[in-house]
């Protein structure tokens, strides 16, 4: 089924200009091109790397995280933050019930970050005016 509509998702390329179009009407490849469908198209495996080129990539950054209060320790006994940063760590989509979790926030996995590493993000926020 997945190699039926890749094969079907062909018909959107524009091979004149290397790109894939946003729209079909009456077998007719309309000029419009923002990338998109593409851009969904190859996050999705359907289209072909091979034919498009890579202009900018996006740094990594930490997307989603989990914050510990600080008395958890207190609470819970000595260890508990770690013991729950490692488990969190540890979950893999190999594992069923992981997997479930993880595919909540689109990931594979999740790593550990510092405060530092958000430095980026927060700058870009506030240049665009979403963080004061």
């Amino acid at each position: 089924r997945r190699s039926a509509l890749a094969d079907a998702f062909e018909v959107f390329w524009d091979d004149r200009r290397g790109v894939y179009v946003d729209h079909v009407l009456d077998g007719r490849r309309r000029a419009a091109a923002a990338q998109h469908g593409g851009a969904a198209a190859l996050a999705a495996g359907l289209a072909l790397y091979a034919k498009v080129m890579a202009i900018w990539k996006t740094p990594g950054y930490p997307d989603y995280h989990w914050i510990a209060q600080p008395d958890l320790d207190k609470r819970f006994g000595k260890g508990f933050t770690n013991r729950i940063q490692q488990a969190i760590l540890s979950w893999r989509p190999s594992n069923p019930e992981q997997k479930q979790i993880l595919s909540l926030f689109g990931a594979q996995q999740f790593t550990a970050a510092k405060a530092s590493a958000y430095g980026r993000i927060e700058q870009v926020g506030r240049q665009i005016g979403q963080i004061r």
